[in-house]
């Protein structure tokens, strides 16, 4: 079965699937289909179902829904030249893990899809419904037009955690929000400008790995930015540029500005590296100064842009409070995935997480009141909310029974602090459906360094 896996695993590898470009992936799972026998159906947006009939043994066994996602993360190094529309993932193996050469490894969700395919193919199981959904890493649109009459089954087995041993019951509530100022003031810059690049933070999930004493580039940038005006070295800033991966921690940051005292800010900066490798996991950080032949305006806001960044400074980027009850699992959180500063708008990207609706509320708040009464305008994309499966339940309780037999180990029943498919599967099939999420071991996702047990 292992082996079967990791063959269907080589054969998803070679195909380029990004989240809205999951054509190609969904042709081969219907071929696949269709080659075993397998009857199909789609919705309006391409979500798939493959359905399984139950071998004779088990024909009188409930139908249970085995769910992965076809999209995947597109993250690569800076050195890779790797294209995510057309090239394959190059799949290599070391101290049984699979890994990828400079790229995510997209087990985050292609080991989902290749079990749920050997699943069906066993000698033995109940009847099966393969439910293979797109667009689970940017935004989780399909939700809003799944056919829940494409399916039958109550108990649902989610193919997309993260550790063998755990079975997940609960995931968090979370909001998106956009926030942005439109067509700042730009002058001409008085000093020398310098393009400042910062990379090599170490990468993550921006959820899972949280708790993990990683740190965002772009709450560095912040700090640096902080302590620059404490310092009292005059700068003001052209440009800034900080995307990336919405669900990955921020690993780089761009920054042109003028400044009186390069030499000034360059020990600053030294001595904030190091100061950042030695208080969490960043052994690599490094920068590169270069003088700017073609200078930039600068932004100037009607109001103080230095208060502003201050401001940005204060907001809680990271972890805002453990969970009391489950061991290690964090309870809220807050990130910004993107600050860029244009010529023509400045804007951020934040998510808002909490496994308590009330906090998470309490969180949008205090968040709006500071954007607003600086001038930003908010808009909250969408909000996804919290699922809590009963740890008691049959479905939980059958699995945790197997887990038992084949591990000659007990399964941990946690909570994770991230989104999960199971709550829309079960706020949308049926209020009594069952869902949980296991399987396999995966590390660094969402990175390049991502490796699969």
């Amino acid at each position: 079965m292992q082996s079967k896996i990791i063959d269907y695993f080589l054969q998803i590898s070679k195909i380029p699937r990004a989240s809205k470009k999951e054509e190609k992936i969904r042709d081969f799972l219907i071929n696949w289909a269709i080659l075993k026998g397998f009857s199909y159906r789609t919705d309006e947006i391409w979500n798939l179902v493959v359905y399984v009939s139950a071998t004779a043994d088990k024909k009188d066994s409930e139908i249970i829904i085995l769910q992965a996602h076809m999209d995947m993360v597109c993250v690569k190094s800076s050195i890779s030249n790797h294209n995510f529309d057309t090239d394959s993932i190059d799949v290599y193996e070391d101290n049984w893990y699979l890994k990828a050469h400079w790229t995510t490894l997209w087990a985050d969700n292609w080991i989902g899809l290749a079990i749920a395919m050997v699943c069906a193919e066993l000698e033995s199981h109940p009847a099966l419904e393969l439910l293979f959904t797109v667009d689970e890493e940017q935004w989780l649109w399909w939700v809003s037009a799944f056919d829940t009459t494409l399916v039958k089954g109550r108990k649902i087995i989610n193919l997309d955690y993260e550790d063998e041993k755990v079975i997940c019951v609960s995931c968090a509530w979370w909001a998106w929000i956009y926030v942005t100022k439109e067509n700042p003031i730009f002058i001409k810059p008085k000093f020398d400008q310098y393009e400042i690049k910062i990379f090599w933070f170490k990468w993550g999930h921006s959820w899972d790995d949280i708790d993990k004493n990683r740190w965002s580039a772009i709450k560095f940038i912040l700090n640096f930015f902080r302590i620059l005006k404490e310092k009292k070295i005059s700068f003001e800033i052209a440009s800034l540029l900080s995307w990336f991966a919405w669900n990955a921690i921020p690993k780089e940051v761009d920054i042109i500005i003028w400044v009186e005292n390069i030499s000034a800010l360059n020990d600053i900066l030294e001595e904030l590296i190091e100061q950042t490798k030695n208080t969490y996991d960043c052994p690599a950080i490094h920068f590169k100064i270069s003088p700017v032949k073609k200078r930039k305006n600068v932004a100037v806001l009607e109001y103080n842009w230095i208060n502003i960044l201050d401001l940005f400074d204060k907001i809680k980027i990271w972890i805002h409070k453990m969970n009391k009850d489950i061991p290690d699992l964090v309870q809220s959180s807050q990130s910004i995935w993107i600050f860029n500063i244009t010529e023509k708008s400045i804007h951020l990207r934040c998510l808002l997480r909490s496994s308590l609706n009330s906090e998470l509320d309490e969180m949008e708040r205090n968040f709006y009141d500071s954007m607003e009464k600086i001038g930003f305008e908010l808009t909250q994309e969408c909000k996804f909310y919290w699922w809590q499966q009963d740890p008691n339940s049959s479905l939980v309780q059958d699995v945790f029974e197997e887990y038992k037999k084949f591990y000659w180990d007990h399964a941990k029943i946690s909570a994770v602090h991230a989104w999960l498919e199971c709550w829309i599967l079960v706020s949308r099939i049926w209020e009594w459906t069952q869902s949980i999420s296991i399987w396999p071991s995966i590390d660094w996702v969402h990175s390049f360094h991502e490796k699969c047990k």
